[in-house]
């Protein structure tokens, strides 16, 4: 059999004008570049020859990269004081070129997983009638802002085991689920849920009045560890009415990627059967998809200030989530 015969076209562009198309693309790809170094530093990038002959992408993305990545990662401690011997969070950028031009992805890494129940809650009411309204109100400025990257109680739960019939061995095992399910369900509306829906400016008055309370605790009401952990509390509480994280801009997560969401989890008993649920679904999870990743593009110094906004809020509820048993003495 014989092989069909191919015909070669011509060419529909001469090499010249290939090289010049090539060209011109370069030349706005280093514009473009040259653009995000001014947009992220405030100034103007110098040309030499010795940059040329060194070439100007590698040496424009390291000198954006020496510029900003120093400011991000200073804020990350050298001593997480969780006892890990690694950071908490990993930082690192990429580059990219889109529609919008060159851009800067920082990505952050979470190499760990935090868990708050707050059942101390009763307790902290019964107890310690002072102490109870500050730590309520910071609670509930932070769960219900939208900026914790995790699930809340009521998500949880449906996470967990939705209440569907074929979803149990028998039909005790549902009652005790449905049971336990609607008991810490409404301990969480009870303290947390109740509240009402609150606008920005009752929600600042709301932070200012556990401020003035916090103040005006006497130094023997609290331990330095608990004084240290309201103070994050606040600090965190601070942060969550910040308008910035509703403009980051995030890319996407792969589809088998574990998403930031499975970094903190918001459980009502410490040490329930929901509780084992919790850490053996989130093993799972991190072993089968690694840690969750969050990856924000940097176009300006705005976007420089929201990434910094953000990883100081994270780190914040690190602390808060990891250290908050001590209001339970």
């Amino acid at each position: 059999m014989r092989s069909p015969a191919f015909k070669v076209a011509p060419a529909v562009l001469s090499v010249a004008e290939i090289l010049s198309q090539l060209g011109k693309f370069n030349d706005a790809l280093t514009l473009s570049l040259a653009r995000l170094y001014e947009n992220l530093t405030g100034k103007a990038f110098e040309t030499s020859s010795a940059l040329t002959a060194a070439g100007y992408v590698p040496t424009l993305t390291d000198e954006i990269d020496r510029a900003v990545m120093p400011r991000i990662r200073r804020l990350i401690p050298e001593d997480n004081g969780h006892g890990h011997e690694c950071h908490s969070i990993t930082v690192r950028s990429t580059h990219r070129f889109g529609p919008k031009g060159w851009y800067l992805v920082v990505e952050l890494q979470f190499e760990f997983f935090y868990t708050m129940a707050l059942d101390f809650l009763d307790e902290l009411k019964k107890k310690r009638r002072t102490v109870y309204p500050i730590v309520r109100d910071l609670l509930v400025l932070v769960l219900r802002s939208g900026k914790v990257l995790g699930m809340m109680v009521d998500e949880l739960y449906e996470w967990l085991c939705p209440y569907e019939e074929d979803a149990f061995d028998d039909e005790e095992d549902q009652k005790t689920y449905k049971r336990d399910r609607d008991l810490s369900l409404a301990r969480y509306h009870y303290h947390i849920r109740n509240i009402a829906s609150l606008g920005e400016r009752e929600r600042r008055a709301m932070l200012k009045q556990a401020r003035l309370r916090f103040r005006g605790l006497r130094k023997k009401t609290l331990t330095t560890e608990q004084r240290d952990l309201i103070t994050s509390l606040l600090k965190l509480a601070c942060l969550c009415l910040v308008k910035q994280h509703e403009d980051l801009e995030l890319l996407p997560i792969e589809n088998e990627e574990n998403p930031p969401e499975s970094s903190f989890g918001v459980l009502w008993g410490s040490q329930d059967s929901f509780a084992d649920w919790y850490f053996e679904a989130m093993n799972d999870q991190w072993g089968n998809s690694g840690p969750p990743r969050m990856r924000i593009v940097v176009r300006n110094r705005n976007d420089l200030a929201r990434v910094r906004i953000i990883l100081r809020t994270i780190l914040l509820l690190q602390e808060v989530w990891y250290k908050h048993d001590a209001l339970r003495t």
